[in-house]
């Protein structure tokens, strides 16, 4: 069963909406989200169908995504996030916090893993290092062949 949110403040929600994933200039903007927890973490799931503006005579621009976004306590602490397009494009962000977490002065680094996937481009991602000190962020990346 659906639940509708009563929006008292169309403003305020007409604002979120056109900064939440470059929704400016859509015709229709349709936004489903999810959440699951349970005591190893939580997954976040929005689906988003956008229709686009088109001139007299012309078709619209349809784009459908899926974006996924969580954290597991497994490996001692990992934040993901997945995207994917209608157009067969993947992007993803994995961020292992808890590797180094018993190393003295590293307790604030991850590993980092980053890329993109697609029938034209194949698997693109790099692997790497996030330090984060008091007053300063590291972060060191390559690309994995």
């Amino acid at each position: 069963m659906a639940n509708f949110k009563k929006i008292d403040d169309l403003h305020d929600y007409n604002r979120k909406l056109m900064e939440d994933d470059w929704n400016d200039n859509q015709h229709f903007v349709f936004k489903l989200k999810n959440s699951m927890k349970s005591a190893g973490g939580n997954v976040d799931l929005a689906t988003t169908l956008k229709v686009a503006h088109s001139q007299p005579g012309e078709n619209h621009n349809v784009k459908l995504e899926q974006k996924s976004k969580g954290f597991s306590s497994d490996f001692g602490g990992m934040d993901m996030e997945i995207k994917a397009t209608q157009d067969g494009k993947f992007k993803f962000t994995n961020e292992f916090a808890g590797v180094f977490k018993d190393v003295e002065g590293f307790e604030d680094s991850a590993a980092i893993f980053e890329g993109t996937a697609s029938k034209a481009g194949g698997l693109d991602w790099d692997a790497g290092f996030r330090h984060s000190g008091k007053d300063h962020i590291f972060k060191i990346s390559a690309k994995v062949q």
